[in-house]
Formats: structure tokens, sequence, C-alpha cells
């Protein structure tokens, strides 16, 4: 296997806190006693009150990393279980669900969580006196003198904590007695179906021949970036690897270098890249429902308290009812409500992208341009009108500065793959003003504006933005004031100069990282990007490559601030040539994406590559460094790397991994869903031994009624769990079941689609 570095996603039983949330008392004593003395010196005992709060009654927005399905989606979500991602791991450990019935039993208790998700269908919420789907707004006061709010074992009101007030708000959804029984698992399943993750970085060892190891991450300025000893743990499969926990780290290239008993040891690959997208030493937890959704309608979800909601029946741990009869309403509180809507597999994260690219097929080749003109005739105007949509231009109204109009071909920075055009002659920047930059087809007696109009608006981007035009003229009469001193010098040498001639400075800081993003298209307006709608038509996918000499063009229109006489251009050149050409990757490219997924699922993850690979260990070599990834609007993300994209993946975050089936099709049983169970390494398929070159799952589960109800669609959790564990063997799992290998037995992969740019493989 070799010594390896990968990216892995680890699933946790349970991660309790050090304490619950409470109220707790340290005492302290302190005893001396010394050879040869018989007595016992004692001090006085010392006390010390303290309390420990987690959320109890609400959730900061920070504490939800993500829910799945999103917020106010549309697709086939039916044979996927809901959950919600919490940002801190121990969350649903901090408090408890209920008393133990004894000391021996504590343990058990405190590996519950305290909150469950539910999933309601939009009926069972609208019912009268149900209260709105999103719940009730009260005080906690309001709150607690609920007639149906009662904690075992005497039905009491649960007490204010010191830190609470009762005029606190807090939300609340009631639900009759009869459908709360249906969805309430017990304590036993809710820890059977909440669990942990870790993300991190992990080397894959052979033999190591000890039990740790020193690595260090170097960026690629040369500076080190995270340093420390990781254990070397050995796994069932008796093979070897070591977790490493540098944090997050900013995207760019590490070069990984590991010791074991101070002896270097190779690793492969030797450099990391890590993207913007990926997120090491993130930890969360996982809260998941256990109801399908119903197909065709909308479901609403409601993370619940259940805080001492619990209680020993006499066979399992189960919510305190008490003598609340069958439509008596029962309060919970809510932590985090949504809703999404089940649709047709047409509007899946998957489909949605695949429509992309096939919408894209037509003669715009998943290119940022316009469609071109039909020309049966082989007319030779549409012919040479079609030359220029097929390299992004797009004709506009143009009002020159005397009163004239007419209709001129503009193109944005962003052209349609490779640009075949020479570079602009060296001697048009830095131009004097954005008309010597308009370019004239005598032929057809037509201008480009295309440069004037990126020189133009990098102008008054420039005046708007008075700090970078402060400090940039500033930094420009410095520069001439050391050129004239140095001109004096040289002509009268024999006068005497105080004043001496320091290094030139350099471009102030503010000024520079200005340029770069300028470079990167921050600040400049969409039209100016997207000139026309139909280049980006609603559910899109457009590939492009950036014009390096329009972002010159823009560049130097902002770099005219303080450029009034010829000499000021003939210092600007030099300076422009110094300072601020060269900057800029020489190959910028990238993608815009219109669509509902941008809107649909707000945390996608991208990557590019410049070219194909056979397998996806070759792809990952040929990964490109994302230079800007960010959402224009609710419904349009732009991407840009540095280097030609060939092809790009669009994914979900890991986070996303969630639970489900397979769900039947259409001529199978309604109620038949099945699932290929993953084994204790994540994969649910191996080599079938029968077949050469084909695959088999591992291990496959089968719903029956048994499992679940196929009209409520509520997932016995206990005997779904059983029958994963009968099949244990044939997943290579060796220890007792737990919620951790329960879930990754159960999880659903991340989806992905590869769009990939028309020749290029």
């Amino acid at each position: 296997m070799g010594n390896t570095i990968e990216t892995y996603i680890d699933f946790i039983q349970y991660q309790r806190p050090g304490l619950k949330s409470g109220d707790y008392t340290l005492e302290a004593s302190q005893t001396i006693t010394a050879a040869g003395v018989s007595e016992k010196n004692t001090f006085p005992s010392q006390t010390l009150n303290f309390s420990i709060r987690g959320e109890r009654f609400a959730l900061k927005p920070s504490d939800i990393a993500s829910v799945y399905p999103p917020a106010n989606s549309l697709g086939e979500h039916s044979a996927s279980f809901p959950q919600v991602v919490l940002a801190r791991n121990t969350l649903p450990w901090e408090r408890m669900i209920a008393e133990p019935k004894d000391e021996k039993d504590r343990t058990l208790v405190e590996d519950m969580p305290w909150m469950a998700l539910l999933v309601f269908n939009e009926e069972e919420l609208d019912a009268e006196g149900a209260g709105n789907e999103k719940g009730d707004v009260m005080t906690i006061s309001d709150f607690l003198k609920l007639p149906n709010l009662k904690l075992p074992p005497k039905g009491g009101k649960p007490p204010l904590e010191s830190d609470e007030n009762s005029n606190d708000k807090l939300t609340v959804v009631t639900v009759k007695k009869s459908l709360l029984q249906q969805l309430l698992p017990s304590g036993e399943d809710l820890a059977r179906w909440c669990h942990a993750r870790e993300s991190s970085l992990r080397i894959n060892l052979d033999n190591p021949g000890a039990d740790s190891l020193y690595y260090e991450l170097w960026d690629a300025k040369g500076q080190l970036a995270h340093a420390a000893y990781a254990a070397i743990e050995k796994r069932e499969d008796n093979t070897f690897h070591s977790r490493l926990e540098p944090g997050k780290l900013k995207a760019g290239d590490y070069n990984v270098k590991v010791w074991i008993e101070n002896k270097p040891v190779a690793v492969n690959p030797q450099t990391v890249k890590i993207t913007a997208n990926d997120e090491f030493g993130q930890k969360v937890a996982i809260v998941p429902a256990n109801r399908l959704p119903r197909p065709g309608a909308r479901s609403i979800v409601h993370l619940v308290s259940l805080e001492e909601r619990y209680h020993w029946d006499g066979s399992q741990y189960s919510f305190y009812f008490d003598n609340l009869k069958d439509n008596d309403r029962i309060p919970l509180v809510s932590l985090k409500s949504w809703s999404f809507n089940c649709v047709t597999e047409t509007h899946n994260f998957d489909q949605l992208l695949v429509q992309l690219i096939d919408h894209g097929k037509k003669d715009t080749l998943n290119t940022l341009r316009l469609p071109l003109r039909p020309n049966p005739g082989n007319d030779a105007n549409i012919s040479a009108a079609n030359r220029y949509l097929e390299s992004g231009y797009v004709p506009l109204p143009h009002f020159f500065r005397r009163g004239g109009n007419s209709v001129s071909w503009y193109r944005s920075p962003m052209i349609p793959g490779h640009k075949k055009n020479p570079a602009l002659p060296a001697d048009l920047l830095p131009a004097s003003s954005s008309d010597a930059l308009l370019l004239y087809d005598e032929q057809y007696g037509m201008f480009d504006a295309s440069y004037a109009a990126a020189w133009e608006l990098g102008r008054l981007m420039a005046l708007k933005n008075k700090g970078v035009s402060t400090s940039l003229y500033r930094w420009k009469r410095l520069h001439r004031n050391q050129l004239k001193l140095a001109e004096q010098q040289e002509l009268h040498p024999h006068l005497p100069y105080h004043q001496s001639i320091g290094e030139a400075p350099a471009l102030p800081e503010e000024v520079e990282n200005w340029f770069s993003a300028m470079g990167l298209l921050k600040g400049l307006p969409f039209n100016y990007l997207v000139p026309d709608e139909r280049m980006l038509p609603k559910e899109s996918f457009r590939f492009f490559q950036l014009d390096p000499d329009w972002i010159s063009c823009l560049i130097d229109g902002a770099f005219t601030v303080g450029r009034v006489t010829a000499a000021d251009a003939k210092t600007d050149q030099k300076l422009h040539q110094d300072h601020v050409a060269g900057k800029q990757p020489p190959v910028v490219s990238g993608f815009l994406l219109r669509s509902y997924v941008v809107k649909g699922w707000p945390q996608l993850q991208v990557d590019g590559y410049n070219q194909l690979a056979k397998d996806e260990a070759g792809m990952d070599n040929n990964k490109l460094k994302i230079l800007r990834m960010e959402r224009l609007s609710p419904n349009v993300l732009l991407c840009l790397f540095k280097g030609d994209a060939m092809a790009v993946d669009i994914h979900q975050k890991p986070e996303i991994l969630h639970l489900g089936f397979t769900p039947p099709e259409p001529h199978h049983q309604a109620d038949r869903y099945t699932k290929a169970l993953r084994n204790v390494n994540g994969l649910d398929q191996q080599q079938d031994s029968n077949k050469p070159g084909k695959q088999k799952p591992y291990a496959t589960e089968i719903m029956d009624k048994s499992d679940w109800d196929p009209q409520t669609r509520i997932v016995q959790v206990s005997h779904l769990y059983k029958d994963i564990e009968n099949k244990k063997k044939a997943l290579n799992i060796s220890e007792p079941l737990t919620s951790a290998q329960f879930a990754l037995s159960m999880v659903e992969g991340v989806q992905k689609v590869r769009f990939v740019r028309t020749g290029a493989g």
C-alpha cells in the first residue's frame, strides 16, 4: 500500500462532554503527614460552587452547521432520512434525557441524546390547535404554564436554571399524543441513531515499528504551518494509520515531512493540496430523523428538546405521557425547524446538474457566449457575425463622445475557450484615454469597445474608492519626487544635497490587494461580465477563460490616478511594468453556474482539473487551485481556477452524507426499500469472485414491515439495527455494533456531477 496521505471522515459513537450541564460543588481538603510524626496536620476544607450551562431552550444560528434536505429545497428525498448537523460535537449529549432508574444505568442514559428530529407531513401541523408549522414563540414563563407539560415521575414542571430569565423567548410546537407516540423512538433507539463525525488528514503506514510519529506541514512560501506528534493506531485489518489534526489550513500546497523515531519517512503524495473546500479538523454531531419523507408532498422538520421528558417504563426509556388522552396536545421546545418538498427525481441534485449538461450541448457548447445565428443560405455577413459570436462578442449600442451613436462589439473578460487573437501591442498601454483602446474593423465598419470599456471601468472604480486612489496618488508622487531628486544630483553633482535617495517604495499593500481583487473580477458590475442574459440563461453552466488583455486594460484604467501630463504617462509606464504587470496568473479559467442548485444547496463544493485522467487518483493529481468561489446572487455561482480548467466536479460537502435507502423501481412493490450496506471501511461493493471485473454488494438490507410502517413511513430503529447486526460478519465488523458503524453502514454517498469542456477528451 505504501505510506500514503488521504482525507477521511471518522464516524464516532458519541462525544460526551467532560461534564453535563448543571450545578456542581467542588470540595478540596489537604492533609500533611511526615515520616516519624504520629499527628496529621489537616487544613480546613474549601468549597466552590460552579455551574456549567449548555443550550437548553434555543440554539444559536452558529450551532447549526447544516440541514439535509436543504431548507425550501425541491428534490426526490423520499428515500433519505432528514438530518441536522450540529457545529459542536458534544451538543446532543450535554444534557440528560431521563433520570436513570439506578446508578448502573447512568452511563446508558448519558449516551442518549437529549434532542430528536421529528418529521411531519404538512397536514399534521395544520390541524386545529396545532399552531403554525414554525412553532409558536412564547416566553419561558408561558411555556411552563402549559397544562400538558409534565415531567416524570411526579408530573412537575422543569425548574429555571440560575442564568435563565422567565421572559426569555423560545419556540414551541404542539403535537397530538397519538402522533407523538408514533414519532418518538425509545431512548435506546435515539442512542443508536445519533452519532458524531470528524474530518481530518490521515497517513496510512506500512509496518511503522513505533507507536507515534512527528510531522511538519510547510506552506508554499517555505514557512512552517503546523508541527506536532501524532499517535500511530493499528486497525482491525492489521494496517496502521496516524490521524493528523492541523486544524483549519488556508488554501494552498503544503509539503509534508514525517519522522518515525527520528528517521525521515517518505510519504505519497509529499505535497498535499488544500482547497477552499477542505475543512480539516471539523467536528460535528449528527441527529437524523427516524421517518422517511412522503413522496410528492411537503415535509416540516423540527429539532425538539427531550430534556428530562423520558422515564423508565419497566422495559425501556420512553417519553412520559402521564395520563394524557390521544387527542391531547403535548408541547415541545423546538430548537430548529425547516421545510422541504419531495417531488420528482428530475429535481434532485444530480439530475438538475445533468440537465444543465444536456441543455448546454447545443451550439454554445456550455461556453459563455450567445447562440449562433441560423445561416441556411451561407450568407457571408452572417458567417462573419457568427465568428464574432463564437469568440464571445455581443453587439451593443455605442454612444460616442461627440454625440453620435452606433452599434459596436463588446466582449467581457470571460471569453469562451482559448484566446486566438494576439495580445495587445505593448505601446497601447498605458493608454491616455479609453478612445485609444477602441479597435476598428475596417471591413465591416464596426468598433470593438471591449478594452476601452475595461479601461474606463477601471478608472471609475479607482476614483470611487477614495482610500485606494489616495494611497496610489501618494505613492506615485513619492516615486516622482525621488526621480526628480536623482536627476538633479546627476545634473548638478557639485551642489550639496542633504537628502539621500532611498530605496524605491513598494506598491502599498492596500493598492496591491485591490488590484489583485480586480484581476479576479471582484467588485465589477455583473453586466460587464455577462452583457446579455441569453449568454447565461436560467438553469445553465458556462465555461470561460479570463482575457489577460482585458484585465490589463482594467488595471491600467485604475492606474491612471494622478496621470496628467505626458511625463506622468511615461513614468506610469515604468511603474506599471515594475509593480503591476505580470502579477496575475498567466492562465485563469472558471465557470458560471446559474441554477436552482446554487440556492437549494448553499454549501456546494467545486474541484477543477487541467486534464482528464483514467482514475480518481490521477484526477486528484490534476486538481487546480481555486482563486475565487463566490455567489454573485442567490442562484448564480462564480468560480475561478489558476490554470486551464478542462473538467469541473460539483458536489456536496462531506457533512451532507446522510442515511438513506435505495427506493424501489416503479414496477416493484412500493414498500420494498433496499440498501447496499457499507463494510467496516465504508465500502459498499466488492469484487465478485464468480464474475471477474464485476462488483457485488457486501450485504444488502431490505426493509420489511417489521422495520417500518409504509403508511406512516416511520422506521423502527431497533429492528433495523438488529437486522444489520446480524450481517456483521459479511461487513467485516468484529466489534459490537455501535451507532457509528450503524450510521456508516446506512450512509448515502455524496452526489457529484462532472462537467467536461468540449474538446477536453
